[in-house]
This record gives C-alpha cells, sequence and structure tokens, in this order.
C-alpha cells in the first residue's frame, strides 16, 4: 500500500470498515459490474477499489490505479 497516495488508502479503508460493519455496497458508493460480482468503488486521484462477491465473508478487496482497472473491467467483459 506504500505506492499508493495516503488520502487514497484512508478512504479505501472507510469503504472496508463500513463493508465489514454491514452496511451495503450501494449505500456507500459501489456499483457493481454489468454480468460480474464484482463491485467497484471510485476513489480519489483516479483510483478503484474493487470488492468480489460483496454479500460473502470474508471480502476481497484490490485497490488499483484506473489504467489497470480498465485492463481488469475489459476482461471480464469477455
Amino acid at each position: 500500500m506504500k505506492r499508493f497516495p495516503k488520502d487514497v488508502v484512508a478512504q479505501a479503508a472507510r469503504i472496508q470498515a463500513d463493508l465489514e460493519s454491514g452496511a451495503h455496497w450501494s449505500q456507500i458508493g459501489g456499483r457493481r459490474h454489468t454480468h460480474s460480482d464484482r463491485v467497484v468503488f471510485d476513489l480519489k486521484h483516479w483510483y478503484r477499489l474493487v470488492c468480489w462477491h460483496p454479500c460473502q465473508a470474508p471480502l476481497r478487496l484490490e485497490m488499483m490505479t484506473h489504467e489497470r482497472y480498465n485492463r481488469v473491467a475489459r476482461n471480464a467483459r469477455r
């Protein structure tokens, strides 16, 4: 996480805490990928937080740049 800006890491940590406390992903700004089990949260400075299976525990989260996210999203549609 050292390669990401501190404010982006803090925002991702807040989202993770909200999800772990039981908040629904749609209430905290998430959007579901079409035909996928992924939920995406837009972070500051062109970063994304991707959550796989948001209603299952444990959460699988990954923070990535917008460029990397575009490659992940493109592969999800195939």
